[in-house]
């Protein structure tokens, strides 16, 4: 039997959270009987030469370029195409029209309309036409990664058959290692008995750095034990008080990095405060790692966690405030169970093979439909 051949439309590959999860999904999807072809809408991207090493790769200036890739009768020709997000996914409908069976892909929740970009509005009014009965344009499966997806974009008007696939993260990868921590820990000036909370996001309203920065003044007073590594880009141009404050020099902030796995291993907690999420693959990378987390109930966080962590709602400070404090406060050997716990939880439910396998098996269904 040859391979499920897919044709991803995706608007760049800049690192970001559904940028990087496709990118693990090529890796991976040799292994499950899936080729990929990823076409882009804009040239370039720090991610574009890893998606190359295990898919072949173009860029197309507009919808009219992307129809080529579907104009061949080669073998080469995909049988089905998959948008990621909402530009990607409005391009994928308008280029297969009804040839082929159509995915969306869409890994975000979006909170706030108005503060989303013009194209992300201009792309969701278009997705809710395409989402008619009758409409020539309509996706065969809308695949989300959350339940809280799943809802907001049925609010949104997007009724379609909706699938929920996880994220997931190699495992054989991100593991606890005692001697990367050591360097790692080194390198960051971090002291024995200090502890280290990890943030890592780009700088963006949505994920909660003011009100981090707000808690992270409160516990500083109070712990000088803790120390604030933020990773992200743009968040070493953030402006808050805490940097003018005597706790300045106990925040370390970086930009965009490529080697998360060593921030992890430093790591005694991470935490995500955002406003909104749909599934944070940091925060399984973290687990992954043996790292406890601190989360929003936002998307599916509370679910990743489980008991392996602390969650606390949105947009409280004083609810982050304590919960940090809380892991903070607590034992090493306590911190030390709970990341064991948070490791497990992904070892069993957010692997990278299980979510490629539900890709592929997801592929497979709607071809033996169509």
């Amino acid at each position: 039997m040859r391979d499920t051949r897919v044709l991803h439309i995706i608007n760049s590959l800049d690192r970001g959270g559904a940028e990087s999860n496709l990118a693990r999904l090529c890796a991976e999807s040799a292994a499950c009987g899936v080729s990929n072809t990823v076409l882009t809408l804009k040239q370039g991207g720090v991610l574009r030469e890893s998606v190359a090493q295990h898919a072949h790769v173009v860029a197309a200036a507009n919808v009219f370029d992307a129809r080529r890739a579907l104009s061949s009768r080669s073998s080469t020709a995909p049988d089905l195409v998959v948008g990621w997000m909402y530009a990607g996914s409005v391009a994928a409908s308008a280029v297969a029209g009804r040839r082929l069976p159509v995915v969306w892909c869409l890994r975000h929740v979006p909170a706030d309309i108005a503060s989303e970009s013009r194209t992300t509005r201009a792309s969701l009014r278009c997705l809710r036409r395409w989402c008619a009965p009758a409409s020539r344009r309509r996706p065969n499966l809308v695949v989300v990664n959350s339940q809280a997806g799943q809802a907001v974009h049925e609010s949104l008007g997007l009724r379609a058959n909706y699938c929920v696939i996880g994220n997931g993260v190699d495992v054989d990868r991100l593991i606890p290692d005692a001697q990367r921590r050591q360097s790692a820990r080194r390198a960051l000036q971090l002291g024995d008995d200090d502890v280290a909370v990890l943030h890592v996001a780009r700088a963006h309203p949505h994920k909660g750095h003011r009100f981090l920065l707000d808690a992270a003044m409160r516990i500083m007073r109070a712990a000088p034990a803790v120390k604030l590594v933020m990773v992200g880009a743009g968040v070493d141009s953030l402006e808050h008080p805490i940097f003018a404050s005597a706790a300045a020099n106990r925040v370390r902030r970086f930009g965009d990095r490529d080697d998360l796995e060593s921030f992890y291993a430093a790591a005694d907690v991470l935490v995500s405060p955002s406003l909104t999420e749909s599934f944070p693959t940091v925060v399984i990378e973290a687990m992954s790692c043996g790292v406890p987390c601190v989360v929003t109930d936002v998307g599916a966080s509370a679910e990743i966690v489980g008991d392996s962590g602390v969650v606390v709602a949105p947009g409280s400070v004083d609810a982050l405030e304590a919960a940090l404090a809380r892991m903070a406060g607590a034992s090493r050997e306590t911190r030390d169970e709970l990341g064991r716990a948070a490791r497990r939880r992904v070892v069993e439910h957010y692997t990278l093979a299980r979510m490629a396998g539900a890709f592929a098996g997801a592929y497979r269904s709607l071809l033996v439909g169509a």
